[in-house]
């Protein structure tokens, strides 16, 4: 079988270069099973793809996986990123925030944070406006597994998780605390 792990082709008619990668090996007519590719898009942005076709039609049919425009934004699964960072996993239909500098959008809208149970800190997710920080953090096993809210003022880089004052959590038995901890 011909190794076609690699192929780079401009072709008459498409006025962008062309570059398939294929992981799998070829199949028996010399084609690639599978492409990533990445062609030129709009005045200098460029198209990540996989196609399951043909070399003849998969490159420029493909199914569009990663797309970084002119502009410096970057669309995971869409074509039109409306954010610095856009991961598009099922279109909603919903409005986006013209300013957002990251949008996750899903019919179910999940993100999470991931983080081991050791230490003093876990997952936290830090709001920052200027110096002023607001904390959200999900506490580990140590520090009694409670949901926290709190305020940080920074006066230079630092570890705000572990700098900021609590004002608010709830225990893991659902206990509500107010100005302690």
């Amino acid at each position: 079988a011909t190794d076609n792990s690699f192929l780079a082709s401009t072709r008459k008619g498409i006025s962008s270069a062309l570059v398939g990668i294929d992981g799998r090996g070829s199949k028996s007519n010399g084609t690639p099973n599978v492409f990533i590719v990445a062609t030129s898009v709009g005045t200098g942005g460029i198209a990540f793809r996989t196609a399951a076709t043909s070399y003849a039609t998969g490159l420029e049919n493909g199914t569009s996986r990663l797309r970084i425009l002119d502009n410096g934004k970057v669309g995971i699964g869409t074509n039109n990123p409306q954010a610095n960072l856009h991961a598009q996993f099922s279109a909603t239909g919903a409005f986006t925030d013209t300013v957002a500098n990251v949008i996750f959008e899903s019919e179910e809208g999940h993100l999470q944070l991931l983080s081991g149970d050791s230490g003093n800190h876990a997952a936290a997710l830090i709001l920052t406006c200027g110096a002023s920080d607001w904390v959200f953090e999900s506490r580990p096993t140590a520090q009694s597994n409670r949901l926290s809210i709190g305020r940080y003022t920074a006066t230079a880089n630092s570890d705000i998780v572990a700098g900021y004052t609590e004002y608010f959590s709830i225990s893991s038995a659902g206990k509500i605390g107010i100005g302690d901890s």
